[in-house]
């Protein structure tokens, strides 16, 4: 009889350890996930910042301001509402067509491109990557047609350029 509860008793631990591991341990790793994530998130923005500051001081200094998200797409489409439908309409024409003009001229553009417009984010982050490490001259010549084109399109539409970046902007 002493066998029988002795192995009845350790059944009944197994099966709570077991329990407890199904239970517990899924909710344990959500609330890790959910303070750990964010952290190494940020850390590895801030990583990919300086690398980017480096790579690209104009742009960096130009633009550090930016932060792409979901949310910041959703501030761009809320900034283009407050145009008129045809400046709005102009704008993103304008856009598309610098925007298709870099392209030409520097191919090494193409990954990263194609992983904004699918966002893929490890896809833009491994582009991005790509374009960092571009020989001197190259980054060089990038970054100098990028900052020409944005001040042609911020020529040909100050208001609502000046417009999308305040909307952009943190804390506006």
């Amino acid at each position: 009889m002493g066998d029988a509860w002795t192995w009845l008793g350790w059944g009944l631990t197994l099966l709570l350890a077991l329990a407890v591991v199904v239970l517990v341990v899924p909710a344990t790793r959500l609330r890790i996930s959910t303070w750990v994530g964010p952290r190494l998130a940020a850390s590895y923005q801030k990583q990919i910042g300086k690398q980017f500051k480096s790579a690209y001081p104009g742009l960096y200094a130009r633009f550090s301001w930016l932060q792409p998200s979901s949310a910041s797409q959703d501030l761009l489409q809320g900034a283009f509402r407050q145009m008129p439908p045809t400046e709005a309409q102009r704008l993103i024409g304008e856009f598309q067509r610098l925007a298709g003009n870099l392209e030409q001229r520097h191919d090494e553009l193409a990954p990263f491109v194609a992983a904004i417009r699918a966002q893929d984010a490890q896809k833009q982050a491994s582009a991005l990557q790509a374009l960092m490490k571009l020989k001197a001259d190259r980054r060089q010549a990038l970054e100098k047609d990028v900052l020409w084109a944005y001040d042609q399109l911020h020529g040909r539409f100050p208001k609502w350029v000046k417009l999308v970046e305040s909307r952009l902007r943190p804390g506006a």
